[in-house]
């Protein structure tokens, strides 16, 4: 008989074997694995640029609410990428965003320039506006402007022997212009005793007078012409327009084929318009549909020229004469009985 001990020292001597046996495996394991992330380790340092996976990423980050999260992402923003950042990266981002960062500066400072030199303009701008409508108003022409520019330009530079002619020229237009200057006729009626000198130059301002409310009835009145003018040929353009756009849609909505025909139609359009010119543009409604409805006309015509003729088609399943004993279809057991016995005879 077997003694008791004896079974149970044997019994865990198995299990110290089996123990044993379990922790050399437990550490041949994890020496692989060792290796395996050992190895795992350097080739990922050796590639230039690591991204770790999602899941490591998520790890590492804090867990924080969505508000502080957007907040924190936006002062980071805001901040500039600090050297310690830079040096992290490899060396072609690192010059890329060097590159970067003196461009933003570099159009900074430009921009910054930019908003310094309007503000600058600001002041000139609005004399210039001032100077303009000053001339405007008073029917001051550039060249006037230039010759006054000129004439003081010669006095303050001490050129007076060039600015005396000038100004004696001048002075002789505004003589003659305030009826101070007799014109020949009178000065003629004044040397013959038949008038004063002082009734010559009332007669003389009273003519200038006329002349000067003359010319400007005469500008007025081309003024308002050249106004009306205007005023019609945008009535009319506008009246043209609303009509063919009118127009274009009663034919989508009546023409299936109008999608094609609609560029050709416009095309045509403009060059009648400007073969017309001005004075021969459609005025009314009516006349601009009638306009519209003679260039599609045209471009119908025009097409249908380059439409293949149609071919008549056969009625034959083969393309030939139907065959005299060809039968319908029998639409019943009877007549297929029917028709194989008038086939036979």
């Amino acid at each position: 008989m077997t003694d008791s001990s004896t079974v149970e020292g044997a019994e865990s001597a198995v299990d110290t074997q089996d123990v044993n046996a379990e922790s050399s495996a437990a550490v041949e394991d994890k020496a692989q694995g060792s290796l395996e992330d050992a190895v795992s380790a350097a080739l990922v340092s050796e590639e230039p640029e690591a991204t770790p996976a999602p899941e490591e990423q998520d790890s590492k980050e804090p867990e924080t609410d969505s508000a502080e999260d957007a907040k924190s992402e936006e002062e980071a923003s805001d901040e500039e990428i600090s050297e310690e950042e830079i040096n992290r990266t490899s060396e072609r981002t690192q010059r890329r965003i060097r590159e970067l960062v003196e461009q933003r500066k570099s159009a900074e400072t430009k921009a910054v320039e930019i908003e310094q030199e309007l503000e600058s303009l600001k002041p000139k701008a609005a004399q210039m506006d001032q100077l303009t409508g000053y001339m405007r108003e008073r029917n001051i022409l550039p060249e006037h402007l230039d010759n006054a520019l000129g004439l003081t330009a010669m006095i303050n530079g001490g050129d007076y022997e060039k600015a005396l002619p000038v100004l004696e020229n001048l002075l002789n237009q505004v003589r003659n212009a305030a009826g101070e200057t007799l014109p020949n006729d009178l000065q003629q009626q004044v040397g013959l005793g038949y008038i004063t000198e002082a009734h010559a130059k009332e007669l003389h301002k009273a003519r200038l007078g006329k002349e000067r409310a003359e010319g400007k009835m005469q500008e007025d009145r081309q003024r308002a012409d050249a106004e009306r003018s205007q005023r019609e040929t945008q009535s009319m353009v506008n009246t043209v327009v609303q009509t063919a756009e009118a127009w274009n849609q009663e034919q989508a909505t009546t023409d299936p084929d109008w999608n094609l025909k609609r560029d050709r139609v416009v095309d045509a359009m403009e060059l009648e318009l400007r073969r017309l010119g001005p004075d021969g543009y459609p005025r009314t409604d009516k006349a601009a549909r009638e306009l519209l409805g003679k260039i599609k006309q045209k471009v119908e015509t025009d097409i249908k020229k380059f439409q293949p003729k149609p071919k008549p088609i056969d009625p034959s399943p083969t393309g030939g004469s139907a065959s005299p004993r060809s039968k319908a279809k029998p639409a019943s057991v009877m007549d297929a009985v029917t028709q194989a016995l008038a086939a036979s005879d």
